[in-house]
């Protein structure tokens, strides 16, 4: 009774989320700590563990019913961020909520067995077609959704300058200002990326060991990688504490570590602070326009820079809902900042996404389109920022189908190690064929990795490619 009772509350609640522990006890006449008491006692679970865990289990139903997506069902039960929602699906269940629906199947009497794709000869090049291609496989690189093949290892090398940074534990009381750490762990890994004596593993190819119970000796040697960056994030309003530890990954010793206590607006310094202690700490020479580039910061202004983070995170749960809130937040970024070109960028990149899986709202040329003022507009307030010149690269080749300009804007958007522009080159390369460029051009043999919820464009010769695809 007593449990069906906290179910009941939670239920009439369930797509509020602000609805946690104070208002659960609230409604049912009881302290927290009477509540917790009670629960603990019945279940073993805390009162916010059991809020969470009976919101995924309802999550669960309707993802089985199949009417919803992963985003509006993580709306539908009170999921402030559809990323948090995966990240907490994964975790109680095993595997993300995109993979119900396979799971389902592979229960059902008659399970259709997997056919590898053969190899087909590749059909002559078609505007149209390849405009939706655009629309939709190639897109997912510009969100970062390919990285470094991790099953083709290399031995680790005491010389090797390589550094995997994991993702940092989020402590801050309000998880939703996960988007914060998150983006605290991008722009560390961005600076150190731009570094030519680095070697810097992707974001996606680190996300499994978010809440890995591997030594750092185990994640290393699977990984390749000498070095691990580890630490957390915990944010109080204006406040902000950042922990990190640089470990050897084959010692397991501490190389270096450090605390960071400032206010929000310092988190630019801190930031910067942080890889220079790793280049440092690495061995690793800067030239001038590196150590120009390590303290760079895009925008001085705190607030539009915390917009712009929470565009990402939001652009990022790879829905329809998420994209406008990305183009909506970033808008406010840009009227607080007017010169604040990444976001601008970012912008551009937002709309174009409305083309791609999040329901195809516009045509490609229509996405193209509104984002090419803005890419614009990126150039003209930073001609160097790579983001711009990779999506001036894509606008170049999908919507004037100018080949060499787009492989222009390419190079220029790879100068700094940009892995979503690293993955675009690739891409470019071999769709024109130039497969072994494409090889190099990431320097490592490649995964793209393309979500399940990407319908098949008839034609496109993906079969054909030098690159192995993985349908998650």
């Amino acid at each position: 009774m007593f449990l069906e009772k906290l179910k009941k509350e939670v239920d009439d609640n369930l797509t509020n989320d602000q609805f946690g522990v104070e208002e659960l006890a609230k409604n049912i006449g009881m302290s927290r700590s009477q509540l917790h008491r009670k629960l603990n006692t019945a279940t073993g679970q805390s009162v916010s563990q059991f809020i969470r865990e009976y919101r995924l289990q309802r999550g669960m139903e309707l993802l089985k019913e199949g009417q919803l997506n992963a985003a509006e069902v993580a709306d539908r039960i009170g999921f402030g961020s559809a990323t948090y929602f995966n990240k907490c699906f994964n975790e109680y269940y095993g595997y993300p909520p995109g993979e119900v629906k396979n799971k389902l199947s592979e229960n059902a009497v008659e399970t259709k067995a997997f056919e590898p794709l053969k190899a087909q000869p590749v059909p002559q090049p078609k505007k149209n077609l390849y405009l939706q291609f655009a629309a939709g496989a190639v897109l997912l690189l510009i969100i970062g959704v390919v990285y470094f093949n991790s099953k083709q290892r290399v031995a680790l090398d005491r010389n090797d300058k390589s550094i995997a940074i994991l993702p940092f534990k989020n402590l801050s009381e309000d998880q939703r200002t996960e988007y914060f750490s998150e983006g605290v762990i991008e722009a560390i890994r961005t600076s150190l990326a731009q570094v030519g004596e680095l070697r810097v593993i992707s974001r996606t190819s680190v996300e499994q060991y978010r809440e890995s119970a591997k030594s750092s000796r185990e994640i290393a040697r699977e990984l390749g990688f000498a070095a691990l960056l580890e630490g957390s994030v915990q944010r109080d309003n204006n406040k902000v504490r950042i922990d990190v530890r640089l470990v050897d990954g084959e010692s397991e010793g501490q190389v270096w570590a450090k605390s960071y206590d400032r206010e929000l607006k310092d988190v630019f310094a801190i930031q910067s602070e942080i890889a220079q202690s790793v280049v440092d700490e690495l061995n690793a020479k800067l030239s001038p326009e590196e150590k120009s580039l390590l303290s760079k910061t895009d925008t001085d202004n705190s607030k539009a820079y915390d917009l712009y983070l929470k565009a990402i995170y939001e652009y990022r749960t790879y829905s329809n809902k998420g994209a406008h809130n990305s183009i909506a937040l970033l808008k406010e970024a840009i009227a607080l900042d007017s010169n604040y070109a990444r976001a601008y960028a970012f912008l551009a990149n937002s709309y174009i996404g409305l083309a791609s899986i999040w329901g195809a709202e516009l045509s490609a040329l229509e996405a193209l389109k509104k984002g090419k003022p803005f890419i614009d507009k990126a150039l003209s307030l930073d001609p160097n920022l790579d983001e711009a010149h990779m999506l001036m690269g894509f606008y170049k080749l999908y919507n004037d189908w100018d080949f060499e300009g787009a492989e222009s804007e390419y190079k220029l958007g790879i100068v700094s190690n940009h892995s979503d522009a690293l993955a675009l080159y690739a891409d470019y390369l071999n769709f024109v064929r130039r497969h072994v460029g494409g090889r190099r051009s990431l320097q490592r043999p490649a995964v793209i990795v393309i979500a399940s919820r990407l319908r098949p464009h008839t034609g496109v010769a993906l079969r054909d490619f030098p690159l192995r695809f993985e349908f998650l």
